[in-house]
């Protein structure tokens, strides 16, 4: 959809291996405090941070703001599928990819686990019915509709 990754901001070497990303942030460069420009993958923590708030929350709000602050040109975001979620409700100004299955995810340490809930990919950039056509491939792509 992109013609090639840019940054992954939360990633690890491991992680890199797959997604290929011409520069990535690990844990210890802690890629909320660096610049992102680019085409952006980002796969956020999850959990909670130090002050109990969701990382994912916070990864999501810096991503949508570098791309509306034009550095990020185009991103792909994966994230649970899980609409009900305060974070999410910005999400829904971009093309939406659920996903028929669970993905499944490695640690650094390559150990293998499956998340116990569906994912999605959401897709910020100009080219939506390019990446439509490539996800529906791994599921349902759907975008708000106007009211």
């Amino acid at each position: 959809v992109m013609a090639g990754i840019t940054l992954d901001p939360a990633s690890c070497e491991y992680a890199n291996k797959v997604v290929r990303a011409a520069m990535y942030y690990d844990i210890d460069t802690n890629g909320l405090l660096q610049p992102w420009e680019g085409n952006v993958f980002l796969n956020p923590p999850y959990g909670l941070d130090d002050n109990g708030d969701s990382n994912v929350a916070t990864w999501v709000a810096k991503l949508i703001s570098e791309f509306n602050g034009g550095k990020v040109k185009e991103a792909i975001l994966l994230v649970n599928a899980t609409p009900e979620r305060k974070w999410f409700q910005p999400l829904w100004q971009y093309p939406v990819c659920f996903t028929d299955h669970r993905i499944q995810f490695y640690n650094a340490n390559g150990q293998s686990n499956q998340p116990t809930q569906g994912n999605a990919f959401v897709y910020l950039g100009p080219h939506k019915l390019t990446f439509a056509a490539i996800f529906a491939e791994f599921g349902t792509v759907v975008s708000r509709m106007g009211v």
